[in-house]
């Protein structure tokens, strides 16, 4: 098969993964298939040379727009998860808070600071 068909294909298909939806409970598959569609793209960019026919020329702007919208929701999908690890970092230390609240106070109680010379 031609390397910018596959190519294409490969592009397409991480394109329709991306544009379903995606919630915290299916996250972790969406992003393992989209790193194995990744590689394989990968893969195949390694081993394409310089189109030859109008036909390999049109696929490329194609797949060249269909990049930018991948990129695009890539780039959101990353700002999801990293809020998802602030919330949970900052859940993480509103819950220690409360277990142990005198642990960060600094405790002078009991001594004395003479302050003569």
């Amino acid at each position: 098969m031609n390397i910018v068909k596959e190519l294409y294909r490969i592009t397409q298909d991480i394109d329709q993964l991306l544009n379903q939806s995606i919630v915290q409970s299916n996250r972790a598959d969406v992003l393992t298939n989209v790193q194995s569609l990744l590689d394989e793209r990968e893969v195949l960019m390694k081993k394409l040379h310089t189109p030859v026919s109008n036909e390999d020329k049109e696929l490329g702007q194609s797949l060249l727009l269909l990049d930018k919208q991948i990129q695009k929701r890539m780039n959101e999908l990353f700002n999801k998860v990293k809020l998802d690890m602030k919330l949970v970092k900052k859940q993480k230390t509103s819950n220690q808070k409360y277990l142990n609240p005198y642990k960060n106070i600094a405790n002078f109680d009991g001594t004395f600071l003479d302050k003569k010379k």
